[in-house]
């Protein structure tokens, strides 16, 4: 039976004991600090395996290059987490984080210790290095810029070795590597099952995968929406929103989601008679219309009326007014006891008589 795949994640808490020469640190997340910087370097604090004579199976990250980089990879494994330097015992620790001491030094102590160095890959087998302690150092050399994430240590790595007879259990033979293959996507497959929240929760999902997630509960978004924040705001509603389909909460509970301003849903049925004169409500009783307080925005009426029409009832027309700071009556309208002159503005009477300083409206 396969042996239990053990997973150090070097994440914020590790990074930041760590010695980082040309990276600053955001989260989990290295970024190179200087284009310009020929090379760049980052020692992680040791790994502690607990156990003597620990086989360590692989590393992985993920890096983004912009520019012409090479990018190496450089780890040992030891028992001890101490050594003899210049007569004197130093932690290995305090060797590799002293910005002090030159890489070319530090190299040379790898290459004493039987470390073990790739360049160019983003997943490297760590086979051959046993000792509790794993000591890595990542170097970037070229010009560019450089992320680097999701630093991750596996022991033993391997899901599949171990299956096998003893026979064929010799460490480091192009058997054990051949099998590497496999474990690594059986692996990855792994990874991304324990982790498939993240790709069903609305606030991580990627923004493509939303317009998916659109689609599966019968909304149309695509060409619409381009404010990442409001669409997720969305999705997050519109399971309420269908559940109310047709009625005047579901049209407010949509407006809700684009605008902060106050607005105003006037269904004509329920006004009276007198309040009917004209196509200010439309002119059926299932017609409505909105009136949203701030200026008008032909963006957001047209992003507006592509969603109201999805949730609206089936046989209702609409109208969108923008109120805006100043209004304006038309012709054969008039202020009754509903209404109210906010601001001083110059207005005009009907057949060219004016309002004059002297006159007032109250």
């Amino acid at each position: 039976m396969a042996g239990i795949i053990k997973k150090y994640v070097l994440g914020k808490n590790r990074l930041k004991r760590s010695l980082l020469d040309g990276f600053s640190l955001d989260g989990g997340t290295l970024n190179s600090t200087e284009d310009t910087a020929s090379v760049r370097h980052v020692f992680l604090h040791g790994l502690d395996g607990v156990v003597d004579d620990l086989f360590w199976g692989r590393l992985s990250l993920k890096a983004k290059f912009n520019g012409d980089i090479l990018l190496t990879v450089r780890a040992v494994a030891t028992n001890d987490s101490v050594f003899v330097r210049k007569g004197d015992i130093t932690k290995i620790d305090d060797f590799l984080l002293d910005p002090s001491i030159a890489p070319e030094i530090k190299e040379q102590f790898f290459g004493a210790a039987g470390g073990i160095e790739n360049s160019g890959v983003q997943d490297m087998l760590l086979y051959g290095l046993k000792g509790r302690y794993l000591y890595i150092w990542i170097e970037v050399g070229g010009i560019g810029s450089v992320t680097l994430s999701d630093l991750t240590v596996f022991v033993p790595g391997d899901n599949f070795f171990a299956t096998f007879p003893a026979v064929y259990q010799n460490d480091n033979n192009f058997f054990q590597r051949y099998l590497t293959i496999f474990s690594t996507v059986y692996n990855e497959f792994q990874e991304t099952i324990d982790h498939l929240d993240n790709f069903l929760d609305i606030d991580t999902v990627s923004v493509p995968m939303l317009h998916h997630f659109a689609s599966w509960l019968g909304l149309e978004t695509k060409g619409m929406l381009s404010d990442e924040a409001t669409l997720r705001r969305l999705l997050k509603a519109v399971p309420r929103l269908f559940a109310i389909k047709g009625t005047r909460s579901a049209v407010e509970g949509m407006i809700s989601i684009f605008i902060s301003c106050p607005f105003y849903v006037i269904e004509r049925n329920l006004l009276a008679r007198q309040q009917l004169g004209g196509e200010m409500y439309g002119n059926t009783p299932y017609d409505f219309t909105i009136l949203i307080n701030c200026d008008a925005d032909e963006q957001l009426r047209t992003c507006l009326e592509f969603f109201i029409d999805q949730i609206k009832p089936v046989r209702s027309q609409y109208r969108i007014v923008f109120l805006g700071d100043n209004s304006g009556l038309d012709a054969f309208t008039y202020l009754d006891f509903n209404g109210s002159v906010l601001h001083s503005a110059p207005g005009q009477l009907d057949i060219g008589r004016s309002l004059t300083g002297t006159t007032y409206l109250e």
